[in-house]
C-alpha cells in the first residue's frame, strides 16, 4: 500500500484570526477616510459661506461710500435680496472724536443649519454734511482762544 505523506510545513494559509484582524484594520481605515472627506466637505462649505458674507459686506460698504450723504448715526438693517437669500446685514454708525468721521460697524449674518453665523467689519467713513441750503439750518462755528 502506498501512503501519501502530507507535509504541513510547505502549505501556509491565513488563519481565521488573521483574516478578522485584517478586515477590522481595513474597516477602520475606510471609516476614517470617509470621516476625513466629510469633515473636509463641511469645512469647504463653511469657507464658501464666509467668502460670500465678505463679498456682500464689501458690496454694502461700496454702496455706502458711493452715497456718503446717506450715512448717518444710528442703526439700520436689511437683507441682500433674492440674489443672496438667507444673508442679512445690520449697520451701526456712531460719531467719533473726529469731525465728520463716523465709525460704521457692519454685521452680516446668515443661517447655517441650527446655528447662525456672522462676520463683523468695522470701518471709518467720512460723513459729509449737506450744504446749508439743503438742510435749512445755519452753521455755527466757535473757536476757543
Amino acid at each position: 500500500m502506498i501512503r501519501l505523506q502530507y507535509n504541513k510545513s510547505h502549505t501556509r494559509a491565513f488563519t481565521l484570526i488573521e483574516m478578522v484582524v485584517a478586515t477590522l484594520l481595513l474597516a477602520i481605515g475606510v471609516v476614517s477616510a470617509l470621516i476625513c472627506i466629510s469633515s473636509a466637505t463641511r469645512a469647504s462649505i463653511v469657507a464658501s459661506q464666509y467668502r460670500q458674507a465678505v463679498r456682500l459686506a464689501q458690496q454694502r460698504i461700496a454702496e455706502m461710500e458711493s452715497q456718503p450723504d446717506s450715512i448717518s448715526s444710528g442703526d439700520s438693517q436689511g437683507d441682500f435680496g433674492s440674489d443672496s437669500p438667507g444673508y442679512r446685514w445690520k449697520q451701526t454708525a456712531e460719531n467719533t472724536d473726529f469731525t465728520n468721521v463716523l465709525k460704521v460697524t457692519l454685521t452680516v449674518q446668515w443661517d447655517n443649519g441650527v446655528n447662525g453665523r456672522s462676520i463683523q467689519i468695522v470701518t471709518y467713513e467720512q460723513n459729509t454734511p449737506l450744504p446749508n441750503s439743503q438742510t435749512g439750518s445755519a452753521t455755527t462755528t466757535s473757536s476757543i482762544q
